[in-house]
């Protein structure tokens, strides 16, 4: 140290790479001039011949060598990363003031919240500081841009007072880099970071590389038990919540707490840290606040809610409009089958066959969906009747058969289809050139049926369609086409209108027109085209999303993501991702409707206290080849960078080292040196 400056290296294992300085002095030694006896009449020319050139010579290859040295030795420090540490009081050094603000700094140490002990300590370093002192505050939230301005101590100590926890945490890493970043724009200066030294908040630390100046750490504390609601999952009627622990024994029993607000209360005890439940739930979704007591020193996790469903029974109206007394020839027999083939299916719908002529108002006001299989003409009061309960929400599926006029009769049918009707196609005639029959494009499924183009739904590909309808979509606002076949004419079409929707399948349900019926994905096809048109296809959205890591995709339907204060945001086909920012549950609202949701909370990590040990901190900073060290009583340390000096002075070695030996250049009317320093002859 001299003056109140030492110089520092962020590598100095790199700094064993001076020994290769010994290579131009061997090289020097090697070149060394070797008298030579020669037979010449008279002395008298070489004698003046080496009194002019001996001191020149000489002074050249010492220059050669130091240059070489230089070159050396410069190269080996910038490696090491040189620069200048001032370690005194009345230092003007910047400071760039890192807070992290991740959730782990809001558990309780010592009666206190992390994050206001931080307040403190970094409050009393402000104040010793002397007058002139510069301070950058940033924090480690990943959509702050940070208060990248250089502050007096008292205004930068004002905006400290203001910082609070956040959900959205990005990591301590990224931060130290955009704090050298700054830093390295300001001239140098030194990094502070005030942390509980969480584990999770110091990941992907190796990676860390665009760090040239030290690092002091202001260690809050913390680390102490914590218990929190790791996981909640649905396996039907049953709510398994799996508990995490950081601290203490995982198994130290515990006592949980299932709320269903406005409805019941459930405890009970974990000794292995997992926990079942069955409510009762009426409602399609119900919000459940689950409760985990004692919690720990972190309280932000002892609640998580969970947002469950409970699968509605659905009133299905089938309506025959082609009934025959012989069963095999029945239009609704394979969809009625499969309706009451037991299992899941068959509980979610409740079903109800009638024909189309005893068809009355009252029947369609108690169903929730009605389906029209190959009806022929109808009373446009009962038309108007079915489209008014669409408008109100209800689902209306329509498939085609050779009794489907819509022009027919007196025309009320018309408005009930997705989209208008062209013509009817009926293949095997007479014409060979072409195919008896037209498949699936697998290809061609849209939202929400693209799985059916993968997998073992995929065998609807199989299936064979002789007859068929046209029909005009493109020329229809509104009509989206879900499915096509292999010639791209329309399979399976929906337009909505009002709260409810209308599908058309172009093609039977029976064998007349296809084997459609036949195949094994005929009843997923069904049961999705069933649950979406009635609004209860839940949507893709993860039961859980990290606040900063995961996003919520658009869908094909216009949602409103209502966040838990209130705030609601359209999330239209055409939106960017919808990223939460607050930690609760999210309802997805459809025309009104309750159609899912999710549940955003931190990162689970954060409710890991385990600390990070000084030493590991240490041997991780020597692989990444940054300084961390506490923060000393001296306030008035700081690290000024000599990479860019350094450069500079090997670009001038190395040029002369080049104008020297004469490799690039010659000196006019000098001869060059080779290696060894020694003059070569002129050929």
């Amino acid at each position: 140290m001299q003056g109140g400056k030492v110089v520092d290296f962020l590598r100095p294992s790199l700094l064993w790479g001076l020994a290769a300085l010994s290579l131009p002095i061997l090289i020097h030694l090697l070149g060394s001039r070797r008298r030579r006896v020669v037979h010449v009449g008279t002395l008298r020319f070489i004698e003046r011949a080496r009194a002019r050139a001996a001191a020149k010579w000489r002074l050249r290859r010492f220059m050669l060598l130091l240059a070489r040295l230089l070159s050396l030795l410069f190269l080996v420090a910038l490696f090491a990363g040189p620069g200048i540490v001032v370690e005194s009081a009345g230092g003007l050094v910047k400071r760039v003031v890192l807070f992290d603000t991740s959730p782990s700094m809001g558990q309780v140490i010592e009666g206190e919240r992390g994050v206001k002990r931080g307040k403190a300590l970094v409050g009393d370093y402000l104040e010793a500081l002397p007058e002139g002192s510069l301070i950058a505050l940033i924090t480690t939230a990943k959509d702050s841009p940070g208060e990248e301005v250089f502050l007096s101590p008292g205004v930068a100590a004002g905006l400290l007072m203001e910082l609070d926890t956040e959900a959205d945490d990005a990591g301590i890493v990224p931060a130290i880099e955009r704090a050298s970043a700054l830093l390295s724009s300001e001239g140098g200066g030194e990094i502070i970071v005030v942390t509980d030294m969480q584990k999770n908040s110091w990941r992907a630390v190796e990676s860390l590389r665009e760090a040239p100046y030290p690092v002091k750490l202001v260690d809050v504390g913390g680390g102490g038990l914590n218990r929190w609601v790791a996981s909640v999952a649905q396996q039907g009627e049953r709510i398994r919540v799996t508990l995490g622990a950081s601290g203490g024994d995982l198994f130290d029993e515990v006592m949980v707490t299932l709320t269903n607000p406005g409805k019941e209360t459930l405890t009970s005890f974990s000794e292995r840290g997992e926990v079942n439940f069955t409510p009762s739930m009426d409602a399609p979704l119900s919000i459940l606040n689950i409760n985990v007591d004692p919690g720990g020193a972190l309280e932000e996790d002892d609640t998580l809610e969970f947002l469950a469903s409970a699968d509605p029974v659905i009133n299905l109206l089938l309506v025959n409009g082609d009934p025959s007394e012989f069963r095999l020839m029945d239009e609704t027999l394979f969809l009625r089958q499969l309706l009451s083939s037991g299992g899941r299916v068959q509980s979610r719908f409740a079903t109800r066959t009638v024909r189309l002529s005893s068809l009355s108002s009252d029947d369609i006001g108690k169903a929730d969906v009605v389906w029209l299989a190959n009806p022929g003409d109808m009373e446009v009061s009962l038309a108007n009747a079915i489209l008014k309960r669409v408008e109100e929400g209800m689902g209306l599926i329509i498939s085609a058969g050779e009794n489907l006029d819509p022009e027919g009769g007196t025309g009320a049918l018309a408005k009930l289809l997705a989209a208008p009707l062209r013509d009817s196609v009926i293949l095997g005639g007479e014409d060979v050139t072409r195919a008896p029959y037209e498949e699936v494009d697998l290809q061609s499924f849209a939202a929400p049926f693209e799985d059916f183009s993968k997998g073992e739904l995929a065998l609807v590909g199989e299936a064979r369609t002789r007859g068929y309808w046209l029909t005009d979509s493109a020329l229809s606002e509104g009509v989206r086409v879900l499915a096509r076949f292999s010639n791209q004419a329309p399979l399976l079409v929906e337009r909505r209108t009002g709260s409810g929707r209308l599908m058309l399948l172009t093609t039977t349900i029976d064998r007349d027109w296809s084997d459609l019926c036949l195949r094994p994905s005929f009843l997923p096809l069904i049961e999705r085209a069933l649950l979406y048109v009635t609004g209860n296809l839940r949507s893709e959205a993860l039961p859980y999303m990290v606040i900063g890591l995961d996003e919520l995709k658009p869908s094909v339907e216009v949602f409103d993501v209502e966040a838990p204060s209130g705030l609601s945001v359209t999330l239209r086909p055409d939106s960017p991702p919808f990223k939460p920012v607050e930690a609760g549950a999210h309802r997805l609202i459809s025309s009104g409707r309750w159609a899912g949701g999710f549940v955003a909370r931190f990162d689970p990590g954060e409710s890991n206290l385990t600390r990070l040990f000084s030493e590991e901190l240490k041997a991780l900073g020597e692989k990444s080849g940054v300084t961390f060290s506490p923060l000393g009583s001296s306030p008035g340390s700081g690290r000024r960078d000599l990479s860019s000096l350094l450069a500079l002075l090997l670009i001038v070695a190395v040029l002369a080292e080049a104008l020297l030996s004469g490799r690039w250049s010659r000196m006019k009317g000098s001869p060059s040196m080779d290696v060894k320093g020694v003059f070569s002859r002129e050929r």
